[in-house]
């Protein structure tokens, strides 16, 4: 988020920046300035994208084979033992696929039920079955855990966070942290 403003205080800038802006300009701007301030910012969302996928691939380590292998076997042998092996199994190639595509903003429900090799509609059916969330749920629970781990090392501003875990409004991206962690995002950076 650029803040424009007539405000051109040191204060009045740092207050702005502390509450999440990536840039602050003062009036009267130069359009070209404004423009190259707002490619700078498109170009570090890039690179920022371009790094986490690059982190999530180098986590994940394993080729579609492993990650399908689990489910395959829960599937070939069923009993009430392997019933409860058959949902980790489910859920965490469900989580692990979202982790893959978390940089992804218009990753949908619909993405991830074709990647599990099934419609909308059964996906919504079995995740019922089995937990007490939605795949819409799950999708933003697993966005939101990155998120914090994120904040957690210190590194990156809450900014590149939310962009970095597919939210591309810093305002929404906020509300949703709050409402599930109970506090704001900055709180939860190394230090504070």
């Amino acid at each position: 988020m650029i803040v424009i403003t007539a405000k051109g205080s040191e204060s009045s800038e740092l207050e702005g920046l502390e509450a999440g802006a990536s840039d602050y300009i003062t009036k009267p701007f130069s359009p070209s300035v404004l423009k190259a301030r707002v490619e700078g910012q498109l170009a570090l969302q890039r690179e920022l994208r371009n790094w986490l996928q690059q982190q999530l691939k180098k986590q994940a380590g394993k080729k579609v084979k492993d990650r399908l292998q689990p489910g395959l076997q829960a599937v070939t042998t069923k009993s009430p033992k392997t019933a409860s092996a058959e949902t980790s199994a489910f859920l965490h190639q469900t989580e692990q696929i979202i982790r893959e595509h978390i940089t992804d903003p218009a990753f949908s429900v619909e993405q991830l039920a074709v990647q599990l090799s099934m419609s909308r509609s059964t996906l919504h059916r079995k995740l019922m079955q089995l937990t007490t969330e939605n795949a819409q749920d799950i999708m933003k629970r697993v966005r939101l855990e990155e998120a914090k781990k994120l904040l957690e090392t210190g590194e990156p501003s809450i900014t590149q966070v939310a962009y970095a875990v597919g939210y591309n409004s810093l305002s929404y991206f906020s509300r949703a942290f709050k409402e599930y962690y109970g506090c704001k995002p900055s709180d939860c950076i190394t230090g504070k």
